[in-house]
């Protein structure tokens, strides 16, 4: 709630010469009306340039994220996605041992490399 109201707040800097227009910001728990869900997220995904992923385990294991960023990746591209770390561990930086910890959702690993995939030589 406080990176959405931050969000909704900001206002570039004059000297970037940037639109100085509010962010709309659509938390999919806080902003759809009551009705068909998927109806909803894609109406929503339609209106939005882009999204932003709160990524942490409970993200990474939550099957809504995952099918989210794969719509929006399906709807506006994956170069569209921002993934912004909360919590947990950057998938590459994990060893085995800390899975549990992973913070990246797979459907962002997915589409995305560095540096939420894990290089191997």
């Amino acid at each position: 709630a406080k990176l959405e109201q931050a969000l909704e707040n900001y206002r570039p800097p004059k000297e970037l010469n940037a639109p100085q227009r509010r962010l709309n910001i659509i938390r999919d728990k806080h902003d759809f009306k009551v009705g068909d869900y998927h109806k909803n997220l894609e109406e929503s995904m339609m209106a939005s340039a882009k999204m932003i992923i709160i990524c942490s385990p409970a993200a990474r294991k939550s099957q809504f994220v995952n099918e989210e960023i794969r719509q929006f990746a399906t709807l506006k591209g994956p170069n569209h996605i921002i993934p912004v770390l909360h919590s947990g561990i950057p998938n590459n930086e994990a060893s085995p041992e800390q899975a549990e910890n992973l913070a990246f959702p797979e459907a962002l690993v997915e589409l995305m490399t560095r540096p939420l995939k894990e290089e191997r030589a």
